[in-house]
């Protein structure tokens, strides 16, 4: 997989050749984008320590976008995260004694360019590459699933201004999306390293 920089590199070299097709692409208007991927969360250290939760955990994204004339991308996601919790505890309810399990939802909104599909060899498709930036909000709790009246322990993770090197490669509606979302002030998520599907746009 490609790593942080080189991702970002070669992001903003191909946007720099596919800017100067924007011209011929004028007519094409607007086209709706979704996506549906796994990913690995990073957060920083000592906020984990501080929240009694590991600083790496696991989830999904959903996100819904437009791709405007094919070079400008705006869209919007969020991505529930299952927390690994060092601060565990249980308390007895209806159903009889439950422990409790930390969770974290993402909330995030961004913009940025993307290059026209570059083709690969026959068979494979093409590959687009995208750069963008926003900045996300973040609910996280501590709490026993399906309890009402249960302990709730909030958990503060900030979330923040990011900028997300994206590659998106394939053929046909449906294509392979692999990003990696960095968060400027890092003080809470640190980033977002995600593969999954993107459904339209091209």
């Amino acid at each position: 997989m490609f790593g942080r920089s080189q991702l970002g590199v070669a992001a903003l070299l191909a946007i720099s050749v596919g800017a100067r097709e924007l011209p011929a692409q004028e007519g094409e208007g607007k086209r709706f984008v979704l996506g549906m991927t796994v990913n690995s969360m990073s957060i920083d250290a000592t906020a984990a320590a501080s929240q009694q939760v590991r600083p790496q955990s696991w989830g999904m994204q959903f996100d819904f976008g437009v791709l405007v004339k094919r070079h400008v991308f705006v869209g919007i996601d969020f991505g529930p995260q299952l927390l690994s919790d060092l601060a565990t505890f249980t308390q007895n309810t209806t159903g009889g004694e439950m422990k409790s399990s930390a969770a974290l939802t993402y909330f995030s909104a961004m913009a940025g360019a993307r290059t026209r599909p570059f083709r690969l060899a026959p068979g494979i498709g093409s590959v687009a590459f995208g750069l963008y930036s926003g900045a996300s909000v973040t609910k996280s709790i501590r709490s026993i699933d399906n309890c009402s009246d249960c302990r709730t322990d909030k958990l503060v993770v900030p979330g923040g201004a990011f900028v997300q090197p994206t590659l998106v490669f394939g053929q046909g509606r449906a294509r392979l999306r692999v990003s990696d979302r960095y968060f400027v002030s890092g003080d809470g998520i640190r980033s977002v390293v995600s593969a999954g599907m993107e459904l339209g746009g091209r």
